[in-house]
């Protein structure tokens, strides 16, 4: 229940400031890109550096996320200049042992 609400209120957050490139995504594009999103929770990572912004991040952002994903090699995506997703690789996301990442932290640039 807690992982649901945390997912409403990232939704909550991004949806609204992002609502220009969603206008114009029709209603069921709009709901497979949320079902994705939460299929692949606590597999990337909202990484806000030096700051306390709430991201605004595009829901479309997944097929990106999509791409980037290696088999072995962690990678990133530059949404801003101290925003950036992390994006774990397949490798890691399907060892016995996975521990799902928090889907946003604030780092600070000297820790990274």
């Amino acid at each position: 229940m807690k992982q649901v609400i945390y997912t409403f209120a990232f939704f909550l957050l991004i949806l609204p400031t992002s609502s220009y490139s969603q206008g114009n995504l029709t209603e069921e594009e709009a709901t497979s890109y949320a079902e994705r999103f939460n299929q692949a929770g606590g597999t990337y990572q909202i990484q806000i550096i030096d700051s306390r912004e709430k991201p605004a991040i595009k829901i479309s952002l997944i097929d990106q996320i999509d791409a980037v994903r290696k088999e072995n090699d962690v990678s990133y995506i530059s949404v801003k200049d101290n925003i950036r997703i992390k994006v774990l690789p397949i490798s890691v996301i399907n060892s016995p042992d996975f521990t799902a990442v928090e889907r946003v932290v604030y780092l600070n640039s000297s820790d990274i």
